[in-house]
């Protein structure tokens, strides 16, 4: 069977799937369900490596000893609008879904809150977080270093920095909110695995091999470095997001940071999500004024708007979901599934 057969199935059913694999590999059910709907989100938007590939690699970490299950993440105010989270070596999903109505209570209350987690294991869609506060009418901005180091500074072809995505969501009058999630690097380091296992080959200018030199098959790159989007630019935005989700937080350096994908050590790494209740700022139209301004993009300038192709997928797929067999398979040997 090819690797890219699809097939259809439903999506309580999927998430039900996804819920039980994570439980069959050390998850209780409570962090279980919280991570299935993330990534049961992400398949909806048409990402097969953060949805069932994403759900995949929980497993996997979880069975390693990379992410913890069961023990509880601790949270702490030290001050009104912030939300200081440890992890305690799990995954950020159900920490975020635990703080997530006094975040958005807050954020209402005196216009802004931060959410600061350290010693997490990788958080998956960075938009996933920022989308659910743009659908509360607030602006989210997030940043997560991820960890461990893959991407390279400028000048350098070692890694420094992790793929550190950065997330903006902001309400739209009507409509999903505009979300912008993207990575510091030229791609994310599922796509080279996924062109790795599919025999694609890569652009030549998304990273080196491990002899410093570009390369376009995605193995090569795998034991290389990923390159910045950008040159410099995107090194400055890596570092930027650096500051924000390791510095902000004590969370793990991506120097510092064990690998996500192998191993036994949880990575240790951060996020930061800051909330706005920007309509104190801009008045009660805002998100009107915001959704006129896009279309206008769109309309009249043939701009392409961030996060409507991936708006569209979930109109599209509100009962069931089109997943690669593969993985489908997998998760199904994963939860012992028929």
């Amino acid at each position: 069977m090819s690797k890219n057969t699809r097939a259809d199935i439903d999506i309580q059913v999927a998430n039900e799937l996804v819920r039980r694999a994570l439980m069959s590999c050390g998850a209780n059910g409570d962090i279980a369900q919280s991570v299935a709907a993330s990534c049961i989100d992400a398949q909806r938007e048409g990402s097969d490596g953060g949805g069932l590939g994403g759900a995949i690699d929980y497993c996997n970490a979880l069975r390693a000893g990379r992410v913890q299950g069961s023990l509880p993440h601790r949270s702490e105010r030290p001050a009104l609008a912030l939300f200081a989270v440890d992890a305690a070596e799990g995954f950020t999903h159900p920490a975020f879904d635990a703080e997530f109505e006094a975040l958005c209570d807050t954020t209402r209350e005196v216009g802004v809150a931060v959410f600061g987690l350290r010693n997490g294991y990788a958080s998956g869609s960075l938009g996933y977080y920022v989308r659910r506060l743009a659908e509360r009418g607030l602006v989210a901005l997030a940043a997560t270093n991820a960890g461990p180091a893959l991407v390279a500074a400028s000048g350098s072809k070692e890694p420094v920095f992790c793929t550190n995505p950065i997330a903006l969501g902001v309400p739209r009058d009507n409509t999903y909110p505009l979300v912008i999630d993207q990575s510091s690097s030229q791609t994310a380091m599922a796509n080279l695995r996924i062109a790795a296992d599919n025999g694609h080959d890569i652009p030549d200018n998304w990273a080196l091999d491990s002899n410093g030199q570009p390369t376009t098959d995605p193995a090569a790159a795998l034991n290389g470095v990923l390159l910045a989007f950008g040159g410099a630019r995107g090194a400055n935005v890596a570092l930027l997001v650096e500051m924000l989700a390791a510095g902000a937080t004590a969370a793990n350096w991506s120097l510092e940071a064990p690998s996500y994908i192998e191993g036994e050590q949880s990575p240790g790494t951060g996020l930061l999500v800051i909330a706005i209740h920007a309509t104190l700022l801009a008045g009660p139209q805002m998100a009107r004024r915001i959704d006129d301004y896009l279309n206008q993009l769109r309309e009249r300038y043939g701009a392409y708007i961030p996060g409507e192709r991936r708006a569209a997928n979930r109109d599209r797929q509100t009962d069931s979901l089109s997943v690669n067999t593969a993985m489908l398979n997998a998760l199904r040997n994963l939860a012992g599934a028929d």
